[in-house]
């Protein structure tokens, strides 16, 4: 099975802030077939990965049969000169990895 990404983002855990903003996420190695065990990875080190090491991201979810199931991909999109996380490429302040679960 081909990869879907170098890296999957199975969790979220967002900042307590007027803007929604990532504080850390549950990042897997995309292992092609397979996803690798779950690193906390904080924000920054999501917008290095992809701004400096050119790495693609896309998010994931848990079926019920235990299996992983494909997301979107994730995007940095610039707003008012700042990095924002998203799923889509809509120009809002808040970072957005849609429905993933939250912890």
């Amino acid at each position: 099975m081909s990869k879907w990404a170098d890296y999957v983002i199975t969790a979220v855990r967002y900042e307590q802030r007027d803007l929604k903003r990532i504080d850390v996420v549950e990042v897997r190695m995309d292992l092609g077939g397979r996803v690798g065990y779950a690193e906390l990875w904080r924000r920054e080190q999501i917008l290095d990965a992809v701004n400096h090491d050119h790495e693609t991201f896309i998010t994931s979810s848990m079926a019920a049969n235990g299996t992983w199931l494909r997301g979107a991909h994730v995007r940095i999109v610039r707003v008012n000169g700042l990095d924002t996380i998203r799923i889509d490429r809509d120009p809002v302040m808040n970072d957005d990895l849609g429905g993933l679960p939250e912890f």
